[in-house]
């Protein structure tokens, strides 16, 4: 009798706390705690990082340096496809797959990527009938993923990537070496500084979800011992090719 005449008292004091609290809507007049803030702006001063691009570059290059990624200013396309050949010859491999979803420099030079001795190149399906046909076990046997990101963030030494379709997602995560292809006109200094032009194409983008990739994967077993690979890529190579001027 006791427990419960304690128990209706203690319910009818929150019963009394929820009345005195609530105002017009439905909402409670207690203040929410400040968001904090993630990545703070220039006027904050979060980064010394300069904006300029050769700055942005060797920020981006040591960044990714230090998680096991790897990085390599090129000239043109060309030099870069060469650079895939090299990675292929290293395999050593019968027959190596490349999943290469559907972009500027897989477009540009599908032929030249075709033209690698023993390269299987699956290109983007067109139709929907075709995304569904796909062999995710086929595909778990392709070496290298060619993607192309929307942003590089300098800061993290970072890419971001739209993944639209199912096919877009498994170049990203399935391959064991993860080949990223960019421009330095899409090189930033942070999130926020990329924010303004990726924000249109979240607009745009109606499925899948935007993924950063900081280098290859990496985990920790009990006894502290770092693994690469478990999770997505184990190699991460960034083509950077310089703008034109």
């Amino acid at each position: 009798m006791t427990s419960n005449s304690s128990r209706e008292k203690i319910l009818a004091r929150v019963r009394e706390a929820i009345a005195d609290n609530k105002i017009e809507g439905g909402l409670n007049k207690f203040e929410l705690p400040p968001v904090p803030v993630v990545w703070q702006t220039d006027d904050d001063n979060n980064t010394n990082i300069d904006l300029n691009k050769n700055n942005l570059i060797s920020e981006f290059k040591k960044n990714i340096e230090q998680v096991s990624g790897e990085f390599v200013e090129c000239k043109n396309r060309l030099e870069i496809v060469k650079h895939i050949a090299n990675i292929v010859r290293e395999l050593d491999k019968a027959e190596v797959g490349i999943i290469a979803p559907g972009n500027t420099f897989v477009r540009d030079n599908a032929e030249e990527l075709k033209l690698i001795t023993g390269v299987k190149l699956y290109d983007p399906p067109e139709t929907k009938q075709q995304i569904d046909m796909l062999s995710v076990a086929e595909l778990s046997t392709c070496d290298i993923g060619i993607i192309e990101p929307e942003a590089l963030l300098a800061d993290t030494g970072s890419g971001l990537f739209c993944a639209k379709t199912r096919f877009e997602r498994l170049a990203v995560y399935l391959p064991p070496i993860s080949v990223i292809v960019a421009t330095e006109s899409i090189l930033y200094k942070n999130l926020p500084e990329a924010w303004k032009e990726v924000n249109n194409k979240i607009k745009e983008t109606k499925t899948g979800e935007f993924v950063i990739v900081t280098g290859p994967s990496r985990t920790a077993d009990i006894e502290k011992i770092l693994i690469l690979g478990v999770h997505g890529p184990k190699r991460v190579v960034v083509y950077l090719l310089r703008d034109e001027k």
